[in-house]
This record gives C-alpha cells, sequence and structure tokens, in this order.
C-alpha cells in the first residue's frame, strides 16, 4: 500500500514546482521543524540527485538522498527517497530500525488555476521486504504529521517570496 497527502497551495505552479528544487528554497522547508537543511549536492535531471545535509536541534547529523528517475518541468517529480551517507551510499535510518532504505517517491503539480495548485506526494517501498513493508504501513499517521509539518514549512517559505517586503524602496 502506498501513502498519499494531497495539498492545496495558493501559488503559481510554477513557484510551488521551484520549491522543491531551488536549493535555497529547499533548505528552507526540507528538514523536521527546529533542525537545519544544507543541499550538499545537487544534479535536478534525470539520474541525477540532491543529496541534503540535515542538523537536528542537538547538534545530530543525518544525510538523505533524492535519486532522480523522471522529472517533468512542472507537472511531476520522481525520484528514490533514501537515508545515506555524507558520499551518497545508501544506509539504513539510524532512527528507525526495520524502516525501508529506500522509498519510490512522486510528486505532482497541478495548475487549479493560474495562482492555485494542487500538489500530490506519494510514498512506496522500493526493493523492500515484508517486515519493512509492514512497518511503512503501520507507519501512515506518524507520515502524515511529519510531512504535514514539511508542506505547512513550505507554504510558510512560498508566503515569504510572496508577500512584499518592508525593506523595498518605492
Amino acid at each position: 500500500m502506498k501513502y498519499l497527502t494531497k495539498q492545496i497551495f495558493n501559488y503559481p505552479i510554477g513557484l510551488v514546482y521551484r520549491a522543491w528544487h531551488d536549493p535555497l528554497l529547499l533548505s528552507q522547508w526540507w528538514p523536521p521543524s527546529g533542525a537545519l537543511a544544507h543541499i550538499m549536492a545537487q544534479q535536478f535531471q534525470n539520474d541525477g540527485q540532491t543529496i541534503i545535509r540535515v542538523t537536528l536541534p542537538d547538534a545530530m547529523e543525518y544525510y538523505e538522498k533524492l535519486h532522480y528517475i523522471e522529472i517533468y518541468n512542472p507537472s511531476k517529480i520522481i525520484y528514490l527517497a533514501s537515508t545515506c551517507d555524507r558520499e551518497g551510499n545508501n544506509i539504513a535510518n539510524p532512527f528507525l530500525t526495520g524502516w525501508p532504505q529506500i522509498l519510490l517517491t512522486q510528486c505532482e503539480f497541478v495548475a487549479l488555476n493560474p495562482n492555485e495548485t494542487q500538489f500530490s506526494l506519494s510514498w512506496l517501498p522500493f526493493q523492500a521486504s515484508e517486515g519493512e513493508i509492514e512497518l511503512f504501513e503501520k507507519s501512515f499517521k506518524v507520515i502524515d504529521y511529519g510531512w504535514g509539518e514539511s508542506l505547512k514549512q513550505l507554504d510558510d517559505v512560498l508566503l515569504k517570496l510572496t508577500t512584499p517586503s518592508d525593506d523595498k524602496v518605492n
């Protein structure tokens, strides 16, 4: 069974899509609340990858890799998500024993009108054992909470981008 979440963003499709590949924007909304993200490497292209270092509030670090399979600007990004070492080699999740090592991820962006985008994300364990799939399926509430927080942070980043600044000279 795959995990699926959807959200409507009140921003143009191009801006929502850009937040998924622009290193400056991605680093602002990707990490869990209170953590910092640094884009270590990025090749946003088919068969390319992004490696993200996440530093938690207690200074513990971990790395995530997004290995891009297919990119359709601005409608879809398909990638394999995994925890990795700093060189990009996949490793077991350091926080959750038995978690699938790789998740097939599909992000879809649909323009509902010029300033409204429907976003959906699906996750499916990739080359996983029965036990890993079972743990994944039992974790939908936690996954939903995590993606909910991240998408809220994404919305906040997009709001800052589209809100006029008081610093601007008229």
